[in-house]
């Protein structure tokens, strides 16, 4: 196909160049994503994890279309003849006539983006029609017609005293042109001089040419319809955001370097946030699966004691049905039992699973989705039960389990064993939820097994209650204070209602108030999401006020031509949001890619969703929002330069209120990173203090073994079977393990006591040689013999002593109820519940009936994987049918700090991404400092300046920004970690080498990041630099 006219046609192609070449770039994002699929997800990633691609090429697609369906027609030559009555050479020579007469009336030719179709449209005849004028009347194409005029224009300025201030350039885009390169071109080529020799020349030479002025045109009407006048008002309002971003996207084409420095630097900005801000929406969305989490409340307990208020969510089993008869506004209650783990069999298949025993209200309470089963009479019998989506796959696969039978048969301390009949199937719980049950059954069953959880004075069952819409909780605090004082004679504990809603976020309470949670967390890195977005836009504002100088002809040439402030701002902040919304297609690639190590960070499993209202909403708004601030402060300050004086050519120098916000600018990023450095130090210098405290025992080499099946009653024989492993050098069972002892209560009683004391003492119960096993020390007396000849003795630590007074010996006598307990032993306090406190008073009682935990003790220079192994033989013989589980004390012990794990783990990972960020501004700075400065440095070459010389002057001052910043930040950082570190108990200090290494490490990394282009500056050739001169 052969077009007419030349390159005419070709910019009426320009616009599905740059969709094909947009759609090229699309399929090019698909190359990460296949990547990523391969190397992190092993083909398993989603089809929605590709949703942002077939986005993108169905709107390109949909602009392709449109495009082409609404631009109008190009004439193509062709060999079929057109059924067109031609027109007279009168007509086309009036015609003709009247072309130039409108033309050069209303100054078509001074629109740079004029087309033929444009043109067509503001005259009011075809394309088609005004090509048939231009090449037949007027033996011209069209680019050849617009020129001339632009060309005689631009000569006209040029003899015009009024237009002396203006250089050449100004002239030649006020007359219409677009690029000086084509000015050059066009102008020589029509007047046989390049555009300066012509103004150097005027008063010497005068042009032989003759464009011709028509002035005297005979008019020609073709309608009686009046040509609609040009506005150009009308023009700039209807492609004013169309021509912002052509020209923001030919300034990023042609600074590639900054611009991607900025895209870069926004990108890992953007990408920060939205990671931090998927984290925070887990958080906050904690629970949101129960439709009537507004209404629910855990019922909760204040309990008094002489060391102060301890809450807990322990309450007695009858209380939730007397809440539901007698305290209006409640209007429904149930119980639960805590999470334990039941063996569950089918056939061959033996599975452990995590369940609770619940009330059937506590279906209706927590609306459970059900899929099979009827959620009103599933735990209406004693041995239904109703399990998960994930266990029902489990054991039936992909069919419906209601009615059929499953054995429960853990053989637990608390578990009800036997089968029961499946009668409800429920959707899956989410991973942000309080409960992770795979199976409910009915509380009444366990409450019979049990039968000391029926008694209003023992507090073991988990109390939840529904509140009307109406109801004030408020005036049912007040009535639950002093309910228990009703139902157990002089009953002191006050009950409250503790919302769903807070359960996760705000679950801390001290002294019986509510003091936060993770609620902290949220803000905390909230701060840091902003703090590192923002670090982003400080890049964008150095550099595009560093380079001022650049744009400052641009910025005249446009106020020349007749735009305004605000037209300019429009300009500056559509170059930022343009970057801004290419930074966003960059971070939703990042996001793909980094989002498997970033659940692997933060132990979630958090996802993108890009066609989701918050996650689409919330990425466009990070973006507008960056750009905004990226590009306001630039935009106001380019828009104000002085046109004469940018024109002139004289320098744009950069006042020292600018100067200054640069440097601030850049001493905020450094400082904002060197304060997130100290704090990653801090954390993980206060989780390592608290990792390294003596415990009162030794935690490694032991493992803990849930109790299950004939462990209990076979105890001893596997005891000794275990030791003539050679592998394992004790064993010892427990109520509790060593880190978490739960029985609590003030049943103590010894001689001297004050009986109006009320004192929260601990329990565990142990058996023979426990002390041995954990390598906890005596102080005083012996550990408790093997068999029940200490059935009447009791071990107690250092702080029960204490508190027991003088009575506190081997020999005295504890009495708890009917029974009188000798002191056999005393041991050195060890940590347990509060790994931050000191070890509290401690009652251990010896037997094996109540054992929960048995915990195994490995000799110390034995292969470990192989002492499990032989552990696991010994306990395939001695307990068949029941899976060999284990958990390493160490692991649980550092399991507690995973909160402060978390914090220094994301706080080193954002500030090493916040120096990234920092050190793009630093590195376009540096190498704008020194393009600015080549003559300056080749002219000390010239002189004997050294190559280090230079460098070191180069990056002084840079180097002298980040020193300040270090000055800042100090302080700063020791203020929010010393008060950081006084909600712990036992916590680190605050050394002047962590302040030393964030420093050392900040000037390091800014030394290397300016030394590159410094280096380089110092390095090149004088004679190069200088030659112009």
């Amino acid at each position: 196909m052969k077009f007419n006219g030349g390159d005419r046609y070709r910019h009426e192609f320009r616009w599905l160049q740059n969709l094909l070449s947009g759609l090229g770039l699309i399929w090019l994002l698909w190359i990460p994503f296949t990547v990523a699929d391969y190397c992190f997800y092993r083909y398993e990633l989603s089809v929605q994890a590709y949703y942002p691609i077939y986005f993108l090429l169905m709107v390109t697609l949909i602009c392709m279309a449109a495009r082409a369906f609404l631009r109008q027609e190009i004439e193509v030559q062709s060999t079929a003849v057109l059924n067109l009555t031609p027109l007279l050479t009168s007509d086309l020579k009036q015609k003709g006539i009247w072309l130039k007469r409108v033309v050069e009336q209303n100054r078509y030719y001074e629109d740079p983006e004029l087309s033929l179709s444009s043109l067509a449209e503001k005259l009011g005849i075809t394309a088609h029609e005004l090509s048939r004028i231009l090449n037949q009347a007027l033996k011209k194409t069209f680019n050849d017609f617009i020129n001339a005029y632009r060309v005689r224009a631009a000569t006209r300025k040029m003899q015009d005293p009024a237009y002396d201030h203006i250089t050449v350039l100004g002239i030649a885009f006020e007359s219409g042109f677009n690029s000086q390169s084509s000015f050059h071109r066009i102008f020589k080529q029509l007047t046989g001089k390049s555009p300066l020799e012509y103004k150097n020349h005027l008063q010497k030479v005068l042009p032989s040419y003759n464009l011709g002025g028509s002035n005297q045109l005979a008019p020609l009407i073709l309608s009686h319809d009046p040509l609609t006048k040009w506005s150009a008002y009308k023009l700039n309002r209807n492609n004013m955001f169309e021509n912002y971003f052509k020209a923001a996207w030919r300034n990023l084409k042609k600074n590639k370097v900054y611009s991607s420095l900025n895209i870069v630097g926004l990108a890992t900005g953007i990408v920060s946030a939205a990671l931090i801000f998927m984290w925070v929406e887990d958080e906050l969305n904690f629970n949101h699966n129960f439709a009537k989490r507004d209404h629910l409340y855990h019922v909760m307990q204040n309990e008094k004691s002489d060391a102060g208020i301890n809450t807990n969510g322990s309450t007695p089993g009858p209380l939730a049905a007397a809440l539901k008869a007698e305290i209006p506004g409640i209007v429904n209650s149930g119980r639960l039992s805590w999470a334990m783990d039941e063996l569950v069999v089918l056939g061959e298949k033996t599975v452990k699973e995590n369940g609770m025993y619940a009330d059937p209200s506590v279906l209706s309470m927590y609306s459970l989705t059900f899929i099979y089963g009827d959620l009103t009479t599933a735990l209406n019998n004693p041995n239904d039960v109703v399990i998960s989506e994930t266990m029902a796959r489990k054991f039936f696969g992909n069919s419906n389990p209601v009615g059929k039978t499953i054995r429960m048969n853990a053989k637990g301390a608390y578990s009800v064993d036997g089968l029961y009949k499946i009668t409800g199937v429920y959707k899956d719980l989410p991973a942000n939820c309080y409960y992770h049950f795979q199976w409910l059954s009915p509380y009444t069953t366990w409450e019979n097994a049990n039968t000391w959880l029926k008694p209003w004075g023992n507090n073991l069952t988990e109390t939840i209650v529904e509140l009307s819409p109406t109801a004030d909780t408020a005036t049912i605090n007040k009535k639950l204070k002093t309910y228990l004082a009703t139902k157990v004679d002089k009953a002191t504990n006050q009950c409250f209602l503790f919302s769903m809603n807070d359960w996760h976020l705000r679950s801390n309470f001290v002294n019986g108030m509510q003091n936060g949670g993770s609620i902290k967390y949220v803000k905390l890195f909230s701060m840091i999401a902003i703090i590192v977005l923002l670090i982003a836009c400080i890049n964008f504002m150095n550099l595009s006020t560093a380079r001022s100088e650049q744009r400052g002809k641009e910025v005249g040439v446009l106020k020349v031509i007749g735009a305004n402030k605000v037209n300019l701002i429009g300009k500056f902040i559509s170059e930022s949001m343009l970057m801004s919304f290419i930074a966003i297609i960059m971070a939703v690639a990042l996001l793909y890619i980094l989002m498997p190590f970033y659940n692997n960070l933060v132990q979630k499993q958090l996802s993108v969703n890009l066609f989701g209202l918050t996650h689409l909403g919330g990425l466009l708004g990070i973006g507008i929002i960056a750009g905004i601030v990226a590009g306001l402060y630039p935009a106001f300050y380019l828009s104000s330069f002085n046109p004469i004086t940018a024109l002139k050519g004289i320098k744009v120098k950069s006042a020292a209120s600018v100067i200054f916000i640069r440097k601030g600018l850049v001493i905020i990023q450094f400082a904002s990173s060197v304060i997130l450095i100290i704090s990653t130090i801090v954390v993980y210098r206060q989780v390592q203090h608290i990792k390294e405290r003596d415990l009162g025992y030794n935690k490694n080499h032991l493992i803990y073994m849930d109790m299950q099946g004939n462990m209990k009653d076979h105890f001893s024989t596997i005891k000794n079977d275990l030791t003539a492993t050679g592998y394992v050098e004790n064993a010892a069972t427990s109520l509790h393990d060593a880190l978490h002892v739960y029985s609590v209560g003030n049943g103590f009683s010894w001689q001297g006591k004050n009986p109006n004391a009320k004192l929260a003492i601990h329990s565990n119960v142990v058996s023979a040689e426990y002390v041995k096993t954990m390598h906890m020390q005596l102080v005083e007396g012996r550990d408790f013999y093997p068999g029940m000849v200490d059935s009447t003795s009791v071990i107690i630590n250092e702080s029960m002593a204490r508190l027991m007074g003088k009575e506190g010996k081997l020999g005295s006598i504890i009495a708890t109820g009917r029974y009188k307990l000798s002191i056999v032993g005393i041991i050195k306090d060890f940590i347990y519940n509060d790994v931050y406190g000191s070890g509290a008073p401690l009652v251990m009682f010896n037997g094996n009936y109540s054992a929960t935990v048995m915990a195994l003790r490995f000799k110390p220079n034995v292969n470990l994987s192989k002492g499990l192994e032989k552990t696991r033989e010994v306990m395939m013989k001695e307990n068949p049918g029941f899976p060999f589980e284990f958990r390493f004390a160490d692991k649980d012990f550092n399991d507690l700090f995973s909160s402060e794990t978390l914090i220094g783990s994301l706080a080193g990972l954002f500030a090493m991404l916040s120096i990234f960020i920092s050190c793009l501004g630093l590195f376009g700075l540096a190498a704008y400092t020194a393009e600015r400065r080549t003559k300056e440095i080749g002219v000390r070459k010239v002189l004997g300046a050294s190559v280090t010389a230079l460098t070191g002057l180069l990056a002084k001052e840079f180097l002298q920004l980040v020193t300040v910043s270090c000055v800042i930040a100090f302080p700063v950082a020791w203020w929010l970690m010393h008060n950081w570190l006084q909600s712990y108990t036992y916590r680190t200090t605050i050394q002047y080498w962590m302040f030393a290494i964030a420093g050392f490490a900040a000037l390091a990394i800014a030394l290397i990041t300016v030394s590159f282009q410094a280096i380089k500056a110092a390095m090149a050739n004088p004679v190069k630099t200088l030659r112009s001169e």
